[in-house]
């Protein structure tokens, strides 16, 4: 009698092993990259914890930065030239604030910037607002700020007429100015089509957006000008050479270098004072010293915060911009931002 032996029961046994094992494989692969996700996670979270506590204390560090000035600045009032009514970088305001190793984590630096020691480009669309000088509506208001801006622009080595699309760029009209000028129709023709601001803006990286304006454009323009909410006058107290050179149409590198040395020994008290320094022909000049008039100050009300506050491995930098008037003692905060202003 012969014995029947199945020779199929090796394979199943073997294929049955290996699909077990398979499972095991897997199992184990989706528990290791489990295991992977949370520790991933936890970390991300650690990390997140520690950035968002590294940013309240850096915050509160800002608004101490933010009450220094204020403090300096209400001061000033008191303590400075002609009670507030002058400001110059010689006055206490101009100090600088350097904290170092706060509680063995903190670094913190600030000071205080004038605003008005550039031009606010915002007065093209405030003084673009005002009503003809006369009765006549066809009359235009003299238009001193727009004459500035262009010699600003030729003294910068930047074509004058680039004024009239940055014009058009703020105004609340549609009618392009001549050349150059640009205004709903120009953008809308885009390949990404926009429109113009047609208000006061809130920032000069705005200006990218303006036709003509490049990048080499608007990096040597942006240390000249700000953005300010009202008409403000530039303080030849506190004005770079940059902006010196536009105030009259045949200023000189040297004349700006001497407003510069003098102010550093004797800041200009009065407007007047400054024309009267300036050896203008009253007779032949007439026109320009108007002009002065209307741009220039010798005080400012607008100034700007700073804090850079290293804290950990992390780093902070806030701004702030805060208005005063001198005149009834009122210091208060306008806008507060974490990016350079």
């Amino acid at each position: 009698m012969h014995t029947l032996i199945s020779k199929k029961a090796p394979t199943t046994l073997t294929s049955q092993s290996g699909m077990a094992l398979l499972t095991v494989l897997i199992i184990v692969f989706l528990a290791s990259t489990l295991a992977v996700s949370m520790v991933t996670q936890h970390s991300f979270d650690i990390r997140r914890t520690d950035y968002n506590k590294n940013f309240g204390q850096g915050y509160h560090l800002g608004l101490g930065v933010e009450a220094w000035a204020l403090g300096k600045l209400h001061k000033d009032i008191t303590t400075g030239t002609q009670g507030g009514q002058t400001d110059h970088l010689n006055e206490s305001w101009n100090d600088k604030l350097t904290l170092r190793n706060i509680n063995n984590i903190a670094n913190v630096d600030g000071y205080i910037s004038d605003s008005q020691a550039k031009f606010n480009i915002n007065n093209l669309r405030f003084e673009a607002d005002k009503p003809p000088t006369s009765g006549n509506k066809d009359t235009k208001p003299v238009a001193a700020h727009y004459l500035y801006f262009r010699r600003l622009l030729k003294s910068l080595d930047i074509n004058p007429d680039l004024a009239n699309p940055i014009v058009d760029w703020v105004d609340k009209d549609s009618n392009s100015r001549f050349p150059l000028g640009a205004e709903d129709a120009d953008y809308l023709a885009k390949k990404i089509p926009y429109r113009t601001a047609g208000r006061p803006i809130s920032r000069i990286s705005e200006l990218r957006l303006v036709k003509g304006v490049t990048n080499k454009i608007f990096k040597k323009l942006a240390s000249t000008i700000i953005a300010l909410p009202t008409n403000t006058r530039i303080n030849i107290n506190t004005a770079s050479k940059k902006v010196l050179l536009g105030l009259i149409p045949d200023m000189t590198n040297s004349m700006a270098e001497t407003i510069i040395q003098q102010r550093l020994t004797t800041p200009f008290k009065t407007t007047k004072g400054f024309i009267a320094f300036l050896k203008l022909d009253t007779t032949k000049n007439a026109a320009v010293i108007a002009q002065l008039n209307s741009i220039v100050s010798v005080n400012s009300e607008y100034f700007i915060a700073h804090a850079n506050i290293s804290l950990n491995r992390s780093q902070l930098t806030m701004s702030c911009l805060i208005w005063r008037d001198a005149s009834k003692g009122v210091v208060k905060v306008y806008q507060r931002s974490r990016r350079k202003q």
